[in-house]
């Protein structure tokens, strides 16, 4: 009874993670559909102002009078800086995707999540190509009582992926943005327990992948 019970509690612990992380992520795409519908309004009045701007540019060039002078007559600094603000809004980078939103609006959450997660649970990979993800998790959990902001870039890293890699290395000044660091290693654990990459000795829904196959001795015998 205590081992099954056992099983369950871990099944339950590892399946509100993954939840958990899936919401987050939806919230994060829905914030970024919403800035680029803002963003497509926004755009036409930032161009309109962009127009105007030009326009007093040129006429006060022309006219070889103050330039400055003219913009805030025909427009006014303060709109100007407003417009301003609207635009480093709408500016987002390329194909930045929402792991920026994510790694934004998270916060502590993500990070407290996982690391609740891995001081509770043991978890094993069935290769060699998850052992970085593991190290990292260790790394993770020695961290926990740590205020720093950074982590070394000799961290454990071949688990990040691109899509995350620039949000997490911070090549100019040589090290690791830990909040990224943690919640890419969050959702890599996610994906990894998901495919079976990683598990977990005490859970049933997460066990052993060779477990589901047959002894090697069993097996010589049978295979014929």
């Amino acid at each position: 009874f205590c081992a099954e019970a056992l099983e369950r509690a871990t099944d339950d612990a590892l399946e509100v993670f993954d939840r958990a992380l899936g919401a987050a992520d939806r919230s994060a795409q829905r914030k970024r559909e919403e800035l680029e519908r803002r963003s497509s309004r926004d755009t036409q009045t930032t161009v309109r102002r962009f127009i105007d701007l030009s326009q007093i540019v040129i006429e006060a060039h022309e006219a070889r009078t103050d330039v400055l002078r003219l913009i805030d007559r025909r427009i006014g600094l303060d709109r100007l800086r407003e417009d301003l603000d609207r635009a480093k809004q709408i500016v987002r980078p390329p194909q930045a995707g929402h792991l920026d939103l994510l790694i934004e609006t998270s916060g502590a959450t993500g990070p407290k999540l996982l690391a609740g997660v891995i001081s509770s649970v043991a978890f094993k990979c069935t290769g060699e190509d998850d052992d970085e993800l593991l190290a990292g998790l260790r790394m993770i959990a020695e961290l926990a009582s740590s205020t720093r902001r950074w982590v070394p870039t000799f961290s454990p890293s071949r688990f990040i992926d691109q899509q995350w890699r620039t949000h997490v290395v911070d090549v100019a000044r040589g090290r690791l943005d830990r909040r990224a660091y943690e919640l890419c290693a969050a959702y890599e654990l996610r994906s990894a327990l998901r495919a079976g990459r990683v598990w977990v000795p005490e859970s049933r829904r997460h066990a052993d992948p060779a477990s589901y196959l047959l002894p090697d001795e069993q097996w010589q015998q049978d295979r014929k």
